[in-house]
């Protein structure tokens, strides 16, 4: 499982003003824009089976 982007996991340690500002370079980029889609293909797949329950669960009581 993939866990926190990189710019973004050195805030659970130690806070988010802790993270300095600056501009992402261009791996870092390429990192969360990684992360980002893996999360985007399950909340897919997760939207996908709940639409998939619920048609089947409609109107039942």
């Amino acid at each position: 499982m993939i866990g926190l982007p990189p710019l973004m996991a050195g805030a659970v340690k130690h806070g988010l003003h802790a993270l300095p500002w600056r501009e992402p370079l261009p791996a870092s980029l390429e990192d969360e824009a990684a992360w980002i889609e893996h999360y985007r293909q399950m909340l897919s797949a997760r939207l996908d089976r709940l639409e998939a329950f619920l048609e089947k669960t409609k109107g039942k009581s």
